[in-house]
């Protein structure tokens, strides 16, 4: 059986059908469109077609914009609220951008321009094999704590041969 991605993916009768038990289950206000359907854990609406689970945010954007290009995910751009299907509160986008724009903890490091101390994080001031490894890390600060790193070792090592001295 052939996956189905998209409203268009079903026989043109079928989508009417579709099309009228979709905005049966839409309260539209001013703003947000609110999906009154079935709703997944993160809040956004989905419906079953056939078989087919299919997103409410990409039904209502398909249904009145056409096709969602292949290589983007629709963003709730204006609102950020999940259960929302008004089309002109969706904009596709590509998912990093998509992730960006987003609440994880990943995306807010991501917006970050400096690091807590103050310092930039620019190119030329991130630690080269953090940056590998996908780590934006303060190369100004990194240094200081292994300055510290070093002094505190080496005060360990003198207080030891110090104390190992005193011992009969």
């Amino acid at each position: 059986m052939k996956a189905i991605h998209s409203i268009f993916d079903f026989p043109i009768e079928y989508q009417s059908k579709v099309e009228k038990r979709f905005w049966s289950k839409v309260e539209k206000t001013e703003g947000c469109w609110i999906w009154s359907g079935h709703k997944i854990r993160k809040g956004y609406g989905r419906m079953n077609l056939k078989g087919n689970r299919i997103l409410t945010h990409r039904l209502s954007y398909e249904l009145t914009k056409g096709a969602i290009p292949v290589d983007k995910v629709l963003d709730h751009y204006v609102c950020n609220n999940p259960s929302c299907v008004n089309p002109e509160h969706l904009k596709p986008v590509t998912n990093g951008e998509n992730q960006l724009r987003g609440t994880s903890p990943w995306a807010q490091n991501a917006r970050k321009t400096h690091c807590p101390k103050g310092h930039p994080l620019t190119e030329g001031n991130l630690v080269p094999y953090e940056l590998k490894r996908g780590h934006r890390i303060c190369l100004v600060c990194q240094r200081l704590r292994d300055r510290q790193k070093a002094t505190s070792r080496i005060e360990r090592v003198e207080y030891q041969r110090t104390y190992k001295r005193k011992k009969p």
